[in-house]
């Protein structure tokens, strides 16, 4: 990696999203063309099937959530075995802005996530996840608010600020107070979503 791409230059967005200006480029990242969707609808700028998981790892994974985690580390290894579709995303991502675009229904167990997570050097290579719930990415959702910074661009899910607190927490030996049980969120359900207790 030569060297380190801004978060803010790789998006995610599902293919039966409308296009935007602030896409960039729109790289769409799946094996297979979306159903139901016209190449002169899509607003496809790339169409990057060699990155996208093998046949046998997508028919294996299925999009079951119990499988993710098994999953993330698969395609990982994948995308880490593909090192010229690798570098040319990455030189891509350098320049400017990507969105990488997928057809899949859940928005929070897909490849695109991992991919995204490679580009960013947030890999499952050394086991690292970079969010609570692995997925790699916050999705910007009615009950999300945006934070902003010079280094840093996410939107996150109100449910899960508290995981933040709590690494701050860890490291600076408990000094700050503990986090109210109130805004702490039950574990999350099959949909994999948060809740407030």
């Amino acid at each position: 990696m030569s060297s380190r791409i801004a978060a803010a230059n790789v998006k995610l967005k599902r293919v039966y999203d409308p296009p935007a200006a602030s896409d960039g480029t729109r790289i769409l990242v799946d094996r297979l063309w979306p159903r139901g969707v016209k190449k002169a609808n899509a607003a496809i700028d790339q169409w990057d099937k060699s990155i996208a998981p093998s046949t046998r790892l997508r028919n294996w994974f299925g999009h079951d959530p119990a499988r993710w985690q098994e999953f993330r580390q698969r395609y990982a290894s994948e995308i880490h075995g593909r090192r010229e579709e690798l570098a040319a995303l990455r030189a891509r991502a350098e320049s400017g802005r990507i969105t990488l675009i997928f057809a899949a229904h859940d928005k929070m167990h897909n490849h695109a996530i991992v991919l995204r997570d490679v580009l960013l050097g947030r890999a499952e290579k050394h086991g690292h996840r970079s969010t609570a719930d692995g997925s790699g990415f916050l999705w910007e959702t009615p009950d999300t608010e945006k934070y902003e910074s010079d280094t840093f661009h996410c939107a996150m899910p109100i449910a899960e600020r508290w995981n933040f607190a709590a690494v701050f927490q860890r490291l600076a030996g408990d000094a700050t107070p503990p986090i109210p049980a109130s805004v702490r969120p039950k574990k999350p359900d099959g949909g994999g979503r948060n809740k407030l207790s």
